[in-house]
């Protein structure tokens, strides 16, 4: 099995506005690891937190999603603050999972 024909399934099961969010929000993720790759290779950078990786998903939806009609634009303005909000409940001290906390090395 190749990764097109895991994707094509994958993105089979969506459809309309559902499935630009997806398609948008993978972009995003897989725009963010590239960045944070090559930040890591060329400038010696390496990440100790996965919320920048998290708020960089984020920040790539909210300028984005302008290039949107109205109500995919009102869809990813949602779903960009609702990873915002699970993430910085998730990594809250409450948790362990503080962002002050080293976690990659």
């Amino acid at each position: 099995m190749s990764f097109f024909d895991l994707c094509q399934n994958w993105l089979s099961s969506y459809t309309g506005k559902d499935r630009v969010v997806v398609l948008l929000g993978t972009a995003a993720l897989l725009w963010s690891i590239w960045k944070t790759r090559n930040k890591s290779s060329f400038q010696s950078a390496m990440p100790t937190d996965p919320t920048g990786i998290i708020f960089l998903v984020c920040s790539l939806i909210d300028s984005w999603k302008n290039l949107q009609k109205r109500g995919v634009q009102n869809m990813l303005h949602q779903v960009s603050r609702r990873i915002v909000r699970v993430t910085r409940d998730v990594f809250r001290g409450g948790h362990g999972l503080a962002p002050h906390v080293r976690r990659i090395l």
